[in-house]
């Protein structure tokens, strides 16, 4: 059973003794020199004017999370798109019967 995965171990062997190894080279080939205008922090070409630990509004963040939640609920529109056109008569219709079921799960069928 294990054998089955020594596949995944030789993968995770190689890759991290890769990333040793590379880390190793930088090390030992690297630039070492440090002075106060490379420690400076430097982001887009720009230096900084405000301090990058100042607060935001949480509107921001709460809009954030409704674009995910919307962006996520829109993953689901392509299947429900590709049943329904693939259905009988309106492309609609079966996709709003679907969605106007009742909720007692009564059907008219025997």
């Amino acid at each position: 059973m294990l054998a089955d995965y020594a596949g995944v171990l030789v993968i995770l062997v190689i890759g991290t003794a890769l990333v040793c190894i590379m880390l190793g080279i930088q090390m030992l080939l690297g630039p070492k020199r440090e002075f106060a205008e490379k420690q400076e922090p430097f982001e887009c070409g720009e230096k900084q004017i405000v301090s990058p630990h100042q607060r935001y509004a949480v509107k921001f963040y709460m809009v954030a999370i409704l674009f995910v939640v919307f962006d996520v609920e829109a993953i689901f529109f392509y299947p429900w798109a590709a049943t329904s056109s693939r259905s009988a008569g309106s492309p609609t219709a079966p996709s709003w019967s679907s969605l106007c079921r009742s909720p007692s799960g009564s059907s008219t069928s025997g």
